[in-house]
């Protein structure tokens, strides 16, 4: 399947290279990534722009988002399966969740 992430650097623990490191290592195969900075509030904002393909299924890969979200502290990470996005939150995450918006989504 083909998959897309954004994935927002500020705050983040991690590098691209650890990131993309770790999506190899749980079944993404051809990972191209760039970044993409633009603004939130007036302030520059980062963002990891991954395309790739996935080896395991869908959940599989919504564990891995999981795992991720909680290793990057980030409240979700917003993907595209074969074009149809979804916000993949935090499984701790307390609070209202968001419809996923295609407008915000940044495409590699």
């Amino acid at each position: 399947m083909r998959i897309k992430l954004n994935i927002g650097l500020e705050n983040n623990p991690l590098t691209t290279t650890d990131i993309t490191q770790i999506l190899w290592l749980n079944g993404f195969y051809y990972i191209k990534s760039r970044i993409h900075t633009g603004t939130y509030l007036g302030n520059p904002e980062r963002t990891l722009v991954i395309e790739s393909n996935y080896l395991r299924n869908e959940d599989q890969l919504i564990r891995v988002i999981k795992a991720l979200c909680l290793m990057l502290t980030q409240e979700c990470i917003a993907v595209t399966v074969n074009g149809i996005g979804s916000l993949v939150y935090d499984p701790t995450f307390i609070g209202e969740t968001i419809e996923f918006n295609k407008d915000y989504f940044i495409n590699y």
